[in-house]
Order: structure tokens, then C-alpha cells, then sequence
């Protein structure tokens, strides 16, 4: 399964980018991946959140794959089963 890299989304705190799943994960074919390098009590952490296709987050409740302790767009993916691609 791919995940295909759309867009950096500059609005957000930290490193977040728009991806579009060949295979949707829990029904969704767009997610953001938010990546924060140190937050203040958890450490590092990537969170894969559904999206439409602007990027703009559906909800908030955490895809799977989403991991504290981890700094990595492509690891948090490839533990939801999913390989990343440049569009």
C-alpha cells in the first residue's frame, strides 16, 4: 500500500504533511501526519490524523500507526502498512 506525499502544511506546530492513501486506513484516503521532535511531557511523537484534501483535520482521535517516542513521517506509516511516495 502507498502513501503519497501532497503537501508540507505550514500552519501546523512542528512538521505535519498531507498524504493520499491508495488503500483508505479506517475509511480515509487523505491523513496528516503531525510530527513534534520534543513536546514538553511525551518526548518525540508522529500522529497520522484523517484529513480531507486541503489538510484540513476531520478529527483529532489518533489513526493507527500514530506512536509516541517516534520522529519519523515514513516510520509511523510503515507501521500502519504503508510505503511512502513522492507524487
Amino acid at each position: 500500500m502507498n502513501a503519497t506525499f501532497l503537501a508540507k502544511l505550514d500552519w501546523f506546530r512542528g512538521d505535519a504533511r498531507l498524504y493520499q492513501l491508495d488503500v483508505p486506513l479506517e475509511g480515509n484516503t487523505y491523513v496528516v501526519v503531525s510530527q513534534a521532535p520534543d513536546t514538553p511531557i511525551a518526548g518525540p511523537e508522529t500522529f497520522i490524523f484523517p484529513s480531507d484534501p486541503d489538510g484540513n483535520i476531520r478529527t483529532w482521535s489518533e489513526l493507527p500507526g500514530s506512536t509516541k517516542g517516534v520522529c519519523s513521517h515514513e516510520e509511523v506509516l510503515s507501521y500502519a502498512g504503508y510505503e511512502v511516495k513522492n507524487a
